[in-house]
């Protein structure tokens, strides 16, 4: 009974450090969102970009199912970004770091619009523009600016400026210049006119990165009420009811990894149970923060958590050796500590391998440092063990995947 007890007042005490840390730097959680929100945004530019490459043959199907798997994450985390902001924003919106945060906002926003705005058959372009350079040059401009998503996710992370790289101009400029060349040896519209339209959504692209670097992203009067954020959220009993009733069938997501988590938790209490193992809770802890809701998110967090932990251990040893007084030690539990809550959110590995050392440098104190090691790594990969067979054989999502049904969702989205 003791283990369930601990696990309550550990959940407790984090929450109310969350809150300390909320309350200490309550811009933090935006800036995360933020900085997640554009990572995605990277993720979906880039997707975008390889169904211009001409010299696939064969994959159109799963690159547009690839692009729209990067949407609906895109999606997710825009909705994310836009509560965390509703959340910041309610009575303090005209402070200076709220507008900034706004503005970062609506501009991935306009963004994924003209990105998504532009439908193309793919195929009929790679079969009559194969020799040709126009696609070769969309691609790359496609993953110029998804490049610079990513740096534009970093220095809000990091609190730089983004830098807006000048090359944009000319890759830009010989794109159209290809694509007049096109244009004079051929007259199909069904190629030029998408082609012009992509073009110029591009541009508007262009120009949006460039008014995050210049700061100065400006809103016409007809898009006022558009950037306005909505509060989409639960309005009485009714609709919680209707909520709930919607996701309560395996055609769901939400309620297929609810189902795997209940398993998954289940699963691991056993074998603690079972196997009446003192710090079993890692096995939990390592199944909660792995099990993801697809299969690919899982096996990408499976990985970078045990080598997280591997690493963690052997950094952690010398450690242990080579600082073996207790005022050294409560530093570094600080820093790691530190670093674990910087990194938790954008990189899971670097995460995992700092709160692998403040753990050995905790027990270290009580004289267990080297004995937690072998079972820390165990329980490691027990509990991504369990949860890399809940995704694998409980529901696996690659059974719901139902590509026009999830590429007519996104188009309407």
């Amino acid at each position: 009974m003791k283990q369930p007890i601990w696990l309550l007042l550990g959940a407790i005490w984090y929450n109310l450090l969350t809150l300390i840390g909320h309350l200490l730097f309550p811009i933090r959680p935006v800036q995360d969102s933020l900085t997640r929100y554009y990572q995605q945004l990277s993720a979906y530019l880039e997707a975008k970009a390889a169904l211009f490459d001409p010299d696939i043959e064969g994959d159109q199907q799963q690159l547009l199912y690839n692009l729209a798997l990067a949407n609906n994450q895109l999606i997710e985390a825009m909705s994310q970004t836009k509560l965390t902001l509703l959340s910041r924003l309610k009575g303090d919106r005209g402070q200076r770091s709220s507008r900034f945060t706004l503005h970062y906002y609506f501009v991935a926003q306009d963004i994924h619009e003209r990105a998504s705005s532009s439908h193309i058959q793919y195929q009929l372009l790679s079969d009559r523009l194969r020799h040709s350079d126009v696609l070769f040059r969309f691609q790359r401009l496609l993953s110029m600016q998804a490049r610079a998503c990513e740096q534009v996710a970093q220095s809000i992370l990091w609190h730089k400026k983004y830098q807006h790289n000048p090359h944009f101009e000319r890759a830009i400029t010989h794109l159209e210049n290809a694509l007049n060349n096109v244009k004079n040896s051929t007259s199909d519209p069904q190629i030029i006119a998408p082609l012009y339209n992509l073009l110029q959504n591009l541009q508007g692209i262009d120009a949006l990165l460039k008014s995050i670097s210049t700061e100065q992203y400006q809103i016409s009067h007809d898009q006022k009420e558009e950037t306005q954020l909505s509060d989409e959220g639960l309005t009485g009993w009714r609709d919680i009811v209707l909520r709930i009733k919607g996701h309560l069938t395996p055609k769901s997501a939400l309620f297929r990894h609810a189902v795997r988590m209940s398993l998954v938790l289940c699963i691991g209490y056993v074998i603690i149970q079972f196997f009446d193992l003192h710090r079993g809770y890692w096995i939990l802890l390592t199944s909660l923060f792995v099990c993801q809701p697809n299969y690919n998110a899982t096996r990408r967090r499976l990985t970078l958590r045990v080598s997280g932990t591997i690493i963690g251990i052997l950094i952690g040893f010398p450690i242990l050796y080579f600082v073996p007084s207790i005022e050294g030690q409560l530093v570094l539990i600080v820093v790691t500590g530190t670093l674990f809550f910087a990194f938790r959110t954008v990189q899971y590995a670097h995460a995992t391998l700092f709160i692998t050392l403040l753990v050995l440098l905790s027990f270290n104190l009580l004289g267990e440092g080297y004995d937690v090691a072998l079972p820390r790594i165990i329980d490691t990969l027990i509990g991504c063990a369990i949860a890399w067979f809940a995704v694998s054989f409980i529901w696996p999502d690659w059974k719901f995947r139902q590509l026009p049904l999830l590429i007519q969702k996104n188009h309407d989205q």
